[in-house]
């Protein structure tokens, strides 16, 4: 029913063309483009929730909704500022660390994304405590820093604990038959934090961010608790690991090495434990052959998707062709 894409800078106005095998469809009305939309800076960031994030840019009138990540939106109608050059709003307390996107509201929205991510303040605590030795009705309590953004504190097994906060302290008693794993404290914006470890410590509530359509060189962000654990990651097919290219207590960012495969992306931590996430990477895929037929020795196109990825191509007899792909689409081999 549609199909969204991202308009080359020198695009001219014109008529639109869909492609297909063997068709063409150009589009009734002609392709005309508005005032040329930008952001400059955003600032402060890290900021907090509850603060006010000024975007400054140009053509920013045209914007009616900012939307933070995880789709949290802020409509004109409570815009702080709303100007040709600038932009203010609230931060909402539901918004996360990630790229914001200035959106209208037509049916096919104008869409314009941040090119970088906005840092949005967590609660934190100074350390993460080891409750080994305690017991049902100890009370825990750690000091920490932006607790008044803590919606929820919640046990391994995801029950929530009544807790208490004051000043920079939260506490909170164990109850009976608490389980081995960690415990933490949930953000209005549903980020998990760690605030202590029963038994060994490893990575929970694994989100990988791309999980599918991943190709040789993307990043992955992997969001949880206790990532900070995290030393090096296994991709499937690959036999070395990698390192991290960032990594926080709640996020590490991983980039995808050479050949991996779909499976399990396992995660290695500091104590020798390991967690893993499914991932799904690209296929390459044939759809046909240009010309059907062709005598040995002379070349034919190889029609379809993601042949970017191919290195090699092998014909019956098990005889291997070595290839350098050109296009993602088409793929010129000497049988």
């Amino acid at each position: 029913e549609k199909i969204k894409i991202t308009i080359p800078q020198d695009a001219k106005e014109g008529y639109v063309k869909l492609v297909a095998s063997g068709l063409e469809i150009t589009t009734k009305t002609l392709l005309k483009y508005t005032e040329p939309i930008s952001i400059t800076k955003f600032a402060p960031s890290p900021v907090k929730a509850g603060q006010t994030l000024t975007i400054e840019g140009d053509y920013l009138n045209l914007i009616q909704k900012v939307v933070f990540s995880a789709n949290v939106e802020v409509s004109y109608k409570d815009f702080l500022t709303w100007e040709r050059k600038k932009i203010e709003v609230v931060v909402p307390r539901e918004a996360q660390t990630g790229i914001i996107i200035l959106a209208d509201t037509a049916a096919i929205p104008v869409e314009l994304k941040s090119e970088t991510e906005l840092q949005v303040v967590l609660p934190s605590v100074e350390k993460v405590l080891d409750l080994t030795n305690k017991k049902p009705g100890d009370v825990v309590s750690t000091i920490g820093q932006n607790l008044d953004l803590v919606e929820s504190v919640q046990l391994p097994d995801g029950a929530p604990v009544a807790h208490a906060i004051k000043d920079d302290v939260l506490a909170f008693t164990l109850p009976e038959g608490i389980t081995d794993g960690a415990i933490v404290m949930v953000a209005y914006s549903g980020v998990h934090v760690a605030i202590a470890n029963i038994g060994v410590a490893v990575p929970t509530d694994l989100v990988a961010t791309p999980a599918t359509g991943i190709k040789d060189g993307s990043v992955i962000s992997i969001k949880g608790v206790n990532m900070d654990l995290v030393t090096t990651a296994l991709f499937p097919g690959v036999s070395e690991s990698v390192t991290p290219t960032s990594k926080n207590a709640t996020e590490i960012k991983v980039t995808t090495p050479t050949n991996a495969k779909t499976e399990d992306l396992i995660l290695n931590t500091v104590r020798g434990k390991t967690v893993s996430v499914k991932i799904t990477t690209l296929k390459p895929e044939i759809l046909s052959y240009k010309p059907s037929s062709v005598a040995a020795g002379n070349e034919f196109t190889i029609k379809g998707k993601n042949l970017d990825l191919v290195t090699s191509v092998t014909f019956g007899g098990n005889k291997v062709v070595e290839v350098t792909p050109t296009s993602s689409t088409d793929l010129l081999v000497k049988a």
